[in-house]
């Protein structure tokens, strides 16, 4: 499918923001363990914001209006999720890694 230019700037968009959530993941940069987690109810709202960021991106192909929606509920959470994380509330008593600081911005960014 031949994307026109505003779908491809979304199109690479989401898939900052998609290698971005991946690397809030610790399979990617997230150093702390789950165990200074403050809850174990936040990891549904970090995987929601993953899954949609990857929905986002596959959609864009498909449906872009519907991708337009998801992608717009996946940047809000990120909007709730860096400031939080660099206040530390997610975290108890762990400093915030260096890499998940810069991925933020640039999630933000996009």
């Amino acid at each position: 499918m031949k994307l026109n230019r505003n779908e491809k700037i979304l199109a690479t968009t989401f898939a900052v923001m998609s290698v971005c959530g991946f690397l809030f993941t610790p399979a990617g940069l997230e150093t702390r363990p789950l165990s200074a987690l403050r809850s174990f109810a936040l990891i549904p709202f970090f995987l929601s914001t993953t899954i949609l960021d990857i929905a986002s991106l596959i959609l864009i192909f498909k449906k872009p209006r519907v991708a337009t929606f998801t992608g717009i509920v996946a940047s809000i959470s990120y909007v709730f999720i860096a400031p939080l994380d660099q206040a530390e509330l997610f975290f108890v008593g762990e400093p915030i890694p260096l890499g998940i600081t810069i991925t933020e911005m640039v999630a933000l960014t996009a």
